[in-house]
């Protein structure tokens, strides 16, 4: 089967070498340099051709227009009716003027590619100074910025003028005109009405707003008015404000059907997204993220600058992410960056300094409580006169400095913006923070008459972090766990200055001393640089070329000193470990754009060739016995060699290719109706030799009732457009390279003729017919504006259906060589129902109030877990998915959510303090097993559905923002309370106070008991702004804002915080000592601009 084989296709091979291969970022400064140049020195250096006999002078200018970028203005009393000829060849455009204008009274000045015509006795331009009227003023962005090269013209004439490099102009005009029309790239135009006025200042306004708003779609955009699936948008006036250590925080709590979540404020821990809930156990749940056409996960988010973004755009349904096929699978959030301007160079300035507090702290025995129980029940236990609140002890107030510098400016043929930023957070937890540099450069150019487009990117990222200090490098969690159960009694330190421990408890852990002494830190370095070029054959037709390369490189080092009493440290006498792990990502896209518009009709087609090639490789070296603890994990041969154990020492490298075809038509007609067509054809090398191709594709329609005859001249509905789509996405994901083969590993070693021999055997099955993971989803959605604007949303259902999921399974041995295979077998589905509205119920040109709220309910649920696999029955019903010390307490079961927490009811405890659990079948006893008839759906860590309410408030220069958001009918597993019940314990272990009164001594196993309600409403953000007004000429924009997040949050968890891991992996929903503290934060910020 020839055509199921993937291979490099020929197509694109050596141009992707030679692009990709190459330095982007000495492409790019080299380009940018040549670029600068040339767009200064146009006027001088383009040369011109002109042969015509006996034409007059506007026609001849005419010519000069449509074979160059230069654009003419002039008055209607500039006589352009002289017939002239000219035979030019290879000129500037000033010889070209001189001749043409010769023998007459009209002068020239040449700003950039504009040209005004004038009379020189006059000026410009030239009107009767006994019949004329002078207009000045000034013309800005909506920022306050000057828009130099905007056009004023008298409506319905050619008179008039442009604005200089400051925005400024002088126009005089006759006495009766009446309306100015102030035009710009990228503007809206406006008409403004003279009147009596001599001084007319304008503030322009982008042209992209409400239904003209351009929505990225993936390769390609779209007017808002056409789309036809489920796509949200949000620019960045509207982002979260205030300290932004992650792109993402700016989008939590504003989008129906996407759920950011925060666990914690670690300095060194992302959010995690989830789009339209859990849609795979295997496959991978990450969203794709695409950042200006560059591909990745998340975690590409991290190594950009919150304040480079422009603008999220989120495809949620199938029908819109199946054009990124496999990869699109989880849903797509595209990410454009901001751009340069066109006009005189200005610079922006953005600091924001913030205090970090902890916002929820457990509720631990103190000193005074634990004493007085202890004595009450008579427990021999050592006291050591200390009261400590070792939860105190671990934390601090924490800090973020935010600071980003951007240069931006060009012209209409040129812009540039470069920005540098610094975030530095100091954690929570002691030890904790990370530093993080970002430098992003972006140049858009414009060549042969703007029919050549390119752009060029390059963002470099270096980031300094210090872990959470463990005792095992894998384990996060140990210093919150040793600062829970310290007793109050103990002291940090002894009267000597050393560290105190308890030698006479085994395993005794001093978390201040453990976060103090071990070194846990990190070095990420990463770039991503890409260059995008657009050709246009002909009005129509556009032909594109894209290539990014991306690198991330991570160095990692552990060190525990020998004297850390109960450590791995202690135990080996220093122990050190040192990693290093890189991606290298390269891609691809050769692109076809096609659009024609026929009376009614219009269409437009998409077709691009993608190669994407992805490598990853590192290596991992662990030392013990170390004779000095001076030089950590930089040293690793000062540990003793002797001590080496079987995999301290390993390496790996693995490639993976996917190659596309894909291909999208659109079509509208009379703007009524609108067609969505798309079709996706990946081959992937992680997949079995038998499936490495799949095909995706999917359909989508709208119809824009409000265009009806019967709504069009509705004044209360603007626009009404209905939407339905159905579309299917593959899913490989979460699968690594070479996931379908048999592969072999060391496994031990055998004497052979008095050596040493390593032995090998089979690690992995292998399975050829692995292949996608298939999602199905139907979405019907309706989209409506109305009351003039006032009220505008969106409500929308699916139904989405996974087939094949990808899942390692038990197996048996024989016939398989190891007990678990990466298989096809399972189904789920995702329902769901989303409505966004927002409403403004005020909106004036100094005063303006909006009010948004966004309601999100997903239903999730497991439909089988079995099947066949060449003849052997891979049959479950039941697997255990996240565990409280040792125990499974959530599962996955076969008609139930992911994740359920599947245990036993409480019923009572007996006078000795055991946990009495409830004999649910009758039988008489029992059973303690994961398939226990006495076990029960308890909860489902998945909640019934999430909210977010924003509302802002702007008076002239005054503005507020308050963001609230909030999760309704999750449960979760508090297995940190549960351990801190144990009365049992408590001669050598803190307890809570409550549970003196709840009387546990011995758990006999996990029940429902801890299972407690995880709902919250959240005030996340509350931000007050003021822009000063600024006289200043070189001051454009200075702003003061001050904003403080997580204010307060109503639940009844118990634990420090109800906002804990939901990202779908094994064990979300379980608080088991894992919670990184939450901050409090107060921001204070300022913006300037200076031009």
């Amino acid at each position: 089967m020839k055509k199921k084989r993937l291979k490099e296709v020929p197509l694109g091979y050596f141009f992707v070498k030679l692009l990709i291969r190459m330095k982007l970022s000495f492409l790019i400064l080299c380009l940018s340099a040549f670029s600068v140049l040339a767009s200064e020195t146009y006027a001088q250096s383009t040369k011109l051709s002109l042969s015509v006999k006996n034409e007059t002078i506007g026609q001849v200018l005419k010519k000069i227009e449509n074979q160059s970028e230069f654009r003419f203005f002039y008055s209607d009393n500039i006589q352009t009716d002289k017939k002239v000829t000219v035979d030019i060849r290879d000129r500037n455009i000033q010889d070209i003027l001189n001749e043409i204008l010769s023998g007459t009274d009209i002068q020239y000045r040449i700003i950039g590619r504009q040209v005004a015509l004038f009379h020189e006795n006059e000026g410009e331009p030239q009107i009767p100074v006994n019949q004329s009227k002078v207009i000045t003023g000034k013309v800005t962005s909506e920022d306050g910025e000057p828009i130099p090269g905007t056009t004023i013209l008298v409506k319905g004439t050619t008179n008039g003028t442009i604005t200089d490099v400051d925005g400024n102009y002088t126009l005089k005009i006759k006495p009766d005109v009446k309306t100015l029309v102030f035009s710009f790239v990228g503007m809206k135009t406006r008409e403004v009405n003279v009147g009596d006025n001599n001084v007319i200042n304008v503030r322009m306004e982008e042209a992209s707003i409400g239904l003209d708003e351009v929505v990225a779609i993936g390769y390609g955009s779209l007017k808002k008015a056409d789309v036809t699936g489920s796509v949200n948008r949000m620019m960045r006036d509207n982002f979260n404000p205030g300290p932004v250590t992650n792109p993402l925080q700016q989008l939590q709590g504003r989008m129906t059907g996407v759920n950011i979540s925060q666990v914690g404020s670690d300095p060194n821990q992302a959010p995690t997204i989830r789009i339209r809930g859990i849609n795979s156990l295997a496959g991978g749940n990450d969203p794709l993220v695409v950042v200006d056409g560059v591909q990745g996960g998340p975690e590409l988010l991290q190594t950009l600058s919150p304040f480079d973004i422009a603008s999220f755009d989120v495809l949620k349904d199938a029908s819109s992410s199946a054009i990124y096929g496999s990869r699109g699978a989880a849903g797509v959030v595209i990410v454009t960056t901001r751009s340069g301007k066109a006009g005189k160079m200005q610079l922006e300035i953005n600091s924001v300094s913030s205090l970090e507090t902890v916002s929820g702290k457990p509720d631990l025995m103190n000193a005074a409580q634990w004493r007085n129980y202890v004595d009450q029940s008579g427990i021999s236990a050592s006291d050591y006169g200390a009261d400590t609140n070792w939860f105190d002890e671990i934390t601090r107030n924490g800090h973020i400095l935010d600071n980003n510098i951007a240069i931006t400016g060009g012209t209409e043929q040129l812009s540039y913006r470069a920005s540098l930023s610094y975030i530095s957070q100091e954690g929570l937890l002691l030890e904790s923070g990370s530093d993080r540099l970002t430098g992003s450069l972006k140049v858009h150019q414009k060549n042969l008459n703007g029919r050549l487009q390119t752009t060029l990117h390059l963002n470099v990222n270096a980031t300094k972090a210090d872990f959470v200090a463990t005792d095992d490098y894998d384990d996060i969690n140990m210093a919150l766990v040793a600062a829970y159960q310290r007793r109050p009694v103990e002291p940090v330190v002894n009267s000597n200055g050393s560290w105190f421990y308890d030698s006479s408890i085994w395993g005794y852990v001093n978390p201040v001393a453990l976060l103090k002494e071990t070194r846990n830190q990190g070095a990420m370095d990463s770039y991503f640089g890409s260059i995008r070029s657009e050709y246009n054959l002909w009005e129509d037709m556009k032909l594109g070329v894209f290539a990014s390369k991306r690198k991330h490189n991570n160095t990692y080092g552990y060190y525990q000193p020998g004297d850390l009493f109960g450590t791995n440290g202690y135990t080996y006498h220093g122990f050190a470990q040192k990693s290093q792990a890189s991606l290298h990502e390269e891609l691809l896209d050769l692109t076809l754009n096609y659009k024609k518009t026929l009376k009614h009709h219009r269409i437009a087609f998409t077709g691009v060739y993608e190669w994407q090639q992805s490598t990853n490789e590192g290596f991992k070296a662990i030392g013990r016995d170390f004779i000095s603890d001076i030089n950590g994990y930089n040293n690793l041969g000062n540990g003793n060699i002797g001590d080496v154990q079987s995999g301290d020492i390993s390496s790996f490298k693995d490639e993976s290719t996917l190659i596309s075809y894909l291909a999208r038509l659109n079509y509208a007609y009379s703007d009524k109706y609108l067609l969505t067509l798309n079709i996706r054809h990946d081959g992937s090398s992680k997949l079995g030799k038998s499936n490495k191709w799949g095909t995706f594709p999917s359909a989508s329609v709208a119809w824009r009732i409000s265009q009806e005859p019967f709504l069009s001249s509705s004044t209360n509905i603007n626009d009404l457009k209905l939407r339905l789509g159905y579309g299917e996405t593959g899913n490989q994901g979460g699968l690594v390279p070479y996931q379908s083969l048999r592969l072999l590993a060391s496994q031990g070693s055998t004497l052979f003729n008095g050596q040493s021999v390593t032995l090998y055997g089979t690690s992995q099955n292998e399975n050829k017919d692995l292949k996608w993971e298939v999602k199905k989803m139907v979405n019907i959605g309706l989209d409506f504006y109305l009351f003039k604007n006032r009220l505008m949303g969106s409500i929308d259902y699916y139904n989405g259906h996974t087939d094949n999921m990808l899942y390692e399974y038990a197996v048996p041995v024989p016939p398989f060589y190891t007990n678990t295979l990466w298989a096809n077998i399972g189904e789920m589905t995702n329902k769901g129902f989303e409505c966004s509205l927002e409403y403004l119920p005020v909106k004036t040109e100094n005063t303006s109030w909006s009010v948004e709220i966004n309601f999100s309910k997903n239903e999730n649920k497991i439909k089988s877990l079995s099947g066949t696999l060449n003849g052997n029955e891979l049959s479950t019903d039941l697997v255990p998915y996240g565990y409280v010390d040792g125990r499974a307490v959530s599962f996955l079961k076969v008609g139930d959510p992911v994740g359920i927490f599947y245990v036993y009811k409480h019923a009572g405890v007996d006078d000795q303090g055991n946990e009495i659990l409830a004999d649910l079948n009758n039988d008489g006893s029992v059973t303690i097993d994961n398939r226990s008839p006495d076990r029960y759906n308890a909860g489902n860590p998945q909640p019934d559905f999430t909210y977010g309410i924003n509302t802002s408030f702007r008076h002239k220069n005054f503005d507020a923002m308050l963001v609230f958001t909030g999760s309704q009918g999750n449960e979760i597993y508090n297995g940190t309370w549960s351990r801190l019940n144990r009365l049992g314990e408590i001669g050598i272990l803190n307890m809570v106070p409550e549970a003196v009164d709840n009387g546990f001594k011995v758990m006999s196993d996990f029940s429902d008991f801890w299972i407690q309600d995880g709902s919250f409403f959240r005030l996340s953000n509350l931000t007050l702004g003021y822009n000063i007004p600024v006289r200043n000429e070189t001051i454009s924009r200075f702003r003061l804002s001050f904003t403080a997040n997580n204010l307060f949050v109503i639940t009844g968890y118990k634990g420090t915080d109800p906002e804990i891991q939901s990202d779908g992996a094994a064990g979300f929903g379980i608080d088991d000592f894992n919670l990184y503290p939450r901050a409090r934060s107060f921001a204070f910020g300022v913006n300037l601009t200076i031009k």
